[in-house]
């Protein structure tokens, strides 16, 4: 990874670098054109291609130089090594006297051959632009430095936003699964007071949906195929206690199948609805999973809400509606309308 940042590194100051040197020595190129008699007697004169190309080379090569050395002093793209003024003062002051040797040196190398020397030009244009190569690489290698920490900051700011979702989800699918274990017990308490010949029956199919529960205690999502298996076992017990009187209509489209969907979210639906709603001969209970063609799964019942509810952590929907969010962004949808009371939920695409 480090060797990575910095290749990139290079290419990015190769670039400023070349950029750079094309600005300091434009008016060299200017000379190769056409230019007005008055801007001539202004002190331009013509360069030769191969003098200005040496130019160009030797301010690119002073002002990459220069950012090699920063990147050991500032450290650009490693967040974990702070900007103080220690290293901003040995930055500048390296990198301008880094700038100053090495232009006379290579500059003078190019045009006499010798290392050092004075070459017939005033001094004041060599401090500017030694002035200007100093400028815009320590500008340059702030701003890098500052871009990849904020970039940084970002990604672990996402990282905990993430682990936080991940913990509350975890929290959320332990919330669902003794709320389910507490209800089936007591049913099966009074099966065994009441129906004892019924009983093994029941056990079965409790087992069943245990087994599935605690298989899938890892799992965040499960198909509608697998859910809708398992709750046929959650509905045989829930039928042994309210026998006719309570009705179960499924239309499901082949095609969603495969789809996914928090894992025992369809069971907590039904749950729901049998939990608050009255269930006698005289005010039987229907309810209706279906598909929809907006790729959701629509569990709706006829609303006659019990008087006394039966003891309840009100969180089943509320912890649903927050396992969808975390997985897709999208959220359940309830509606009470004309005496029916309808959660739907979306399909989530296999891959």
């Amino acid at each position: 990874m480090k060797q990575q940042t910095f290749w990139k590194y290079i290419w990015i100051v190769l670039i400023i670098s070349f950029a750079l040197a094309i600005l300091i020595h434009f008016e060299k190129f200017a000379s190769f054109f056409d230019i007005p008699n008055g801007f001539q007697r202004g002190g331009y004169k013509a360069h030769s291609i191969s003098e200005t190309i040496s130019d160009v080379l030797v301010s690119s090569a002073v002002a990459f130089i220069t950012f090699i050395i920063n990147y050991f002093i500032i450290k650009p793209f490693d967040s974990s090594k702070k900007i103080d003024y220690k290293k901003i003062t040995s930055s500048i002051v390296i990198t301008i006297i880094s700038i100053t040797i090495l232009s006379d040196f290579l500059f003078n190398i190019s045009k006499n051959g010798i290392p050092f020397g004075n070459f017939q030009n005033p001094m004041f244009l060599y401090f500017f632009r030694d002035l200007l190569i100093s400028a815009v690489v320590l500008v340059s290698v702030y701003f890098l430095k500052v871009i990849n920490d904020r970039q940084t900051i970002k990604i672990e700011n996402e990282k905990l936003k993430t682990e936080n979702l991940l913990s509350q989800f975890e929290m959320l699918k332990k919330q669902v699964s003794p709320h389910f274990f507490f209800n089936s017990l007591t049913s099966l308490k009074e099966l065994i007071s009441q129906e004892p010949h019924k009983a093994e029956e029941y056990i079965n199919h409790l087992s069943l949906v245990m087994r599935y529960t605690l298989q899938n205690n890892e799992s965040k999502t499960q198909s509608l195929k697998d859910e809708l298996f398992v709750a046929e076992s959650y509905l045989f017990l829930a039928k042994i206690r309210f026998e006719n009187n309570l009705r179960i209509n499924k239309n499901i489209d082949p095609r969603f199948e495969l789809h996914l969907m928090p894992a025992l979210a369809l069971q907590t639906l039904i749950e729901n609805a049998i939990k608050h709603n009255e269930i006698s001969k005289r005010h039987p209970l229907t309810i209706n999973i279906e598909t929809t063609q907006k790729q959701s799964l629509k569990v709706r019942n006829n609303l006659q809400e019990r008087i006394t509810h039966e003891q309840s952590t009100g969180t089943g929907l509320i912890n649903l509606s927050r396992q969808y969010k975390f997985l897709s962004g999208k959220d359940i949808v309830i509606s009470k309308l004309n005496n029916e009371f309808s959660i739907e939920l979306p399909l989530l695409k296999p891959d």
